[in-house]
């Protein structure tokens, strides 16, 4: 792409954030970054990744050794219709 399309990409996107009220702060935001975490993702030029800190805290977890273990793990978080019906 060359720099005119990328310019208009740009205010595309910050036109779309402005008609759903989100505001950007040109302060606080980036451009021409080789990689960052977006959402709990990294996000590279090679596309979107799970972000290895995280992924590292869920390997060195303990594993659950008993039912009980297990149930405090899943505390809180729990499949709801709510989450049935969006899935």
């Amino acid at each position: 792409k060359n720099e005119y399309s990328l310019i208009q990409d740009i205010k595309e996107t910050l036109s779309k954030l402005r008609r759903v009220n989100i505001k950007v702060d040109p302060n606080a935001s980036t451009l021409e970054i080789d990689e960052g975490k977006f959402l709990r993702h990294m996000v590279t030029k090679e596309g979107v990744m799970a972000d290895l800190e995280k992924v590292q805290e869920i390997i060195q977890s303990p594993v659950p050794k008993n039912v009980r273990m297990k149930l405090e793990a899943e505390e809180g978080s729990s499949w709801t219709g709510e989450a049935e019906e969006a899935f």
